[in-house]
């Protein structure tokens, strides 16, 4: 296989990317204070504009990274790569109060190409997990020992994130089954902070932060089966498997004293906890029934057991990781494709309009026992794009619609309206042209 320039500018640009995924990550959430923050899902492409819905999804012109057993479908002429950027408004309120924020993040860079005969390989850059806040609250006034009268504040904040790069390949090795892995490695860096702090400067404010590097490998496992109905109709049904395991990661509780007008530290302590985080297994299955390469109508189901590994809190003044501060997390989306002919001359004939739909719960929240929800709707298109040699690039345009309602009534209630835009490139790299 000869590799030419193209190649080699889509490996920078990769690299490039990666940087970008590591140290951005467009999230203003208070819910992200928990946990690993705010899950991201391994939605590309078409995927993000059906509501998530990626097992049973098979087509050699998009690239599905959720299931694996997906790349055999890959064309053999060509070279695809899936990028994409997300602009987000939030709002969050909490009954008499409403706040907006505005963030944009690149989201995603995944490529993939057939390595050979029925087997298929991608490689990319994903973001795993988000966390970014900064909020607090006025406490009640207290009296000083001279008479004076001083306000304490409460502030919480946190950011970083959690990113993955993979490399996996699919293979079918019976007509109509396809099995497939992704081998994935996981890095990123997440800090909270919670400080005590008053109206009188020569008060000593409380500070306590919790750091954690994370480092470990992940790995999932996928397969599909494709079966006929009929002469133009076929439905795919697809499964995926997450393997989890013990973090190699260490956790770290800092507390320490700060004087705002000397900006000195009085006092320190640490505690650290080795191997203080674990990867939950998560299970997905789905079915997508495409009807003459014109309609596909898809459905989701997954589930990951957060309820079932340790992880690092502050319980009873203790700094411990142990199992119960999280959750058990399932989702549920619907989607569907709806293209009038992918043939036709007529522009707006070949456009992919695209709709979905999902439902799910908070995996870690301020109240575990009454675990928040999150539902959301999705539109988008996949526009064509024409050139010199083909019409198979993609421009991906999703717009989607989320609400998350917290356990108890009290608490911030969030809306979020994301627009993510990518495009799918499809070139014929691999054609070996005939010259007379």
């Amino acid at each position: 296989m000869r590799i030419d320039k193209k190649f080699l500018c889509l490996i920078v640009m990769a690299c490039v990317c990666s940087v970008s995924v590591a140290q951005t990550n467009g999230i203003n959430s208070p819910y992200s204070r928990y946990g690993f923050g705010q899950l991201s899902e391994m939605n590309v492409g078409r995927s993000a504009a059906m509501g998530g819905v990626a097992m049973g999804l098979r087509s050699g012109q998009e690239i599905n990274i959720a299931n694996p057993a997906a790349y055999s479908a890959c064309d053999s002429l060509t070279f695809l790569l899936d990028a994409a950027v997300v602009l987000q408004n939030a709002n969050f309120n909490n009954g008499p109060k409403a706040v907006n924020a505005k963030n944009a993040a690149f989201d995603h860079v995944v490529m993939q190409f057939r390595a050979f005969k029925n087997v298929g390989m991608a490689f990319g850059f994903m973001p795993f997990s988000k966390a970014g806040y900064d909020f607090g609250n006025t406490m009640p006034s207290i009296s000083a020992v001279d008479g004076t009268t001083i306000t304490p504040y409460m502030n919480y904040a946190g950011n970083g994130n959690i990113s993955v790069g993979f490399i996996g390949i699919g293979a079918q090795p019976i007509k109509g089954f396809s099995i497939g892995a992704n081998f994935g490695y996981m890095f990123g860096d997440i800090e909270h902070t919670v400080t005590n702090s008053y109206s009188d400067s020569y008060v000593y404010s409380n500070i306590r932060s919790y750091s954690s590097s994370i480092s470990t490998y992940k790995l999932d496992l996928g397969t599909q089966v494709e079966l006929p109905v009929g002469k133009h109709d076929k439905l795919t049904v697809g499964a995926s498997y997450t393997l989890g395991h013990d973090i190699k990661s260490d956790a770290i509780r800092s507390d320490y004293l700060y004087n705002t007008s000397t900006s000195l530290t009085e006092s320190f302590a640490s505690d650290t906890l080795k191997n203080a985080f674990q990867l939950p297994q998560m299970f997905s299955v789905g079915m997508a029934y495409n009807h003459n390469n014109k309609l596909t109508v898809a459905v989701d189901y997954s589930m990951q057991k957060w309820g079932d590994v340790r992880y690092p809190m502050t319980s009873n003044s203790s700094f411990v990781s142990q199992k119960g501060f999280m959750k058990d997390r399932s989702r549920l989306s619907l989607g569907m494709e709806y293209v009038p002919n992918f043939m036709s001359r007529k522009f707006f004939n070949r456009v992919r309009y695209r709709l979905g739909a999902y439902y799910t719960n908070q995996y870690a929240s301020p109240t575990v026992e009454k675990a928040g929800k999150e539902y959301g709707l999705s539109v988008g298109f996949g526009i064509p794009i024409s050139n010199l040699y083909n019409g198979k690039s993609v421009v991906n345009i999703s717009g989607q619609w989320a609400h998350v309602e917290p356990g108890v009534n009290s608490l911030i209630k969030e809306n979020y309206l994301r627009i993510c835009v990518g495009i799918t490139f499809n070139e014929r790299w691999f054609m070996k042209w005939k010259v007379e």
